[in-house]
């Protein structure tokens, strides 16, 4: 299967902010490329998350497929974040199969590998009249924001996270794209403090009665400095998503 590397943005960037430093610290990023048809946990350092190994997450054809329930795993980063003041893009292309409308998350992030507790930038989907939708959670104790335009099943959809620290304690924002468009936006709802580390990346299997089929592939976690960042914001993607198109 051919694949075609498309770097989203950065001529656009690199021409708009030529007197700025905008080398972003990537530190995770997975295509999933040479990996075997199987289980995903055993190839590129991925580890089970938890104690279930029931319905294993899989690799199809280079790209993971989330079940609607089971295994939960997890893969570090190439380097341990220390997240005071630190804003970052965290992003993946994502085709949901299938949805109900309960709505559960299937990826997020952890402030270390084996973190079974804490969960942060849960980014969820649920099932609308003419679609899905998405949504994100801080963490655990917030309240889901959910977008209110339908997006289509079974097609390939660029997300990105762009997390916004902002001083202080419960403060943080988020705000998501979509096929580089405001999908919605979020201010920390919950009562649990905001992460002083981020160490891991997560893949998880909902409820069975909650959960999504999702294949996800080109994930991606960068630190872009500031200012840079909020240049970035305006200028959507700004190359940190390297989307594969299938031939």
């Amino acid at each position: 299967m051919n694949k075609t590397l498309r770097i989203l943005g950065i001529a656009l960037l690199s021409t708009a902010i030529d007197t700025i430093d905008t080398h972003a610290q990537v530190v995770f990023y997975e295509d999933f490329s040479g990996y075997n048809n199987g289980a995903l946990v055993g190839q590129g350092s991925w580890a089970q998350n938890g104690t279930s190994a029931t319905n294993p997450i899989q690799v199809q054809d280079g790209v993971a497929i989330i079940g609607t329930t089971g295994q939960d795993v997890n893969k570090a980063t190439t380097s341990t974040l220390n997240l005071g003041g630190v804003s970052f893009n965290f992003g993946a292309t994502i085709n949901v199969r299938s949805a109900t409308a309960t709505g559960d998350y299937f990826l997020h992030w952890s402030p270390a590998l084996g973190n079974t507790s804490a969960f942060f930038s849960r980014l969820y989907v649920k099932s609308d009249t003419g679609g899905i939708l998405l949504g994100y959670m801080e963490t655990s104790s917030g309240t889901i924001a959910y977008g209110t335009q339908p997006l289509s099943l079974d097609q390939n959809h660029d997300v990105l996270i762009k997390y916004l620290a902002v001083p202080g304690p419960l403060n943080d924002q988020a705000e998501v794209y979509v096929n580089n468009t405001l999908y919605l936006t979020d201010l920390w709802t919950s009562t649990t403090a905001e992460a002083s580390t981020l160490g891991a990346v997560n893949l998880r299997q909902g409820g069975s009665t909650s959960g999504a089929s999702v294949a996800i592939d080109n994930i991606v976690l960068e630190v872009v400095p500031e200012p840079a960042s909020t240049t970035l914001l305006g200028l959507g993607l700004a190359g940190l998503l390297i989307a594969r198109r299938r031939s």
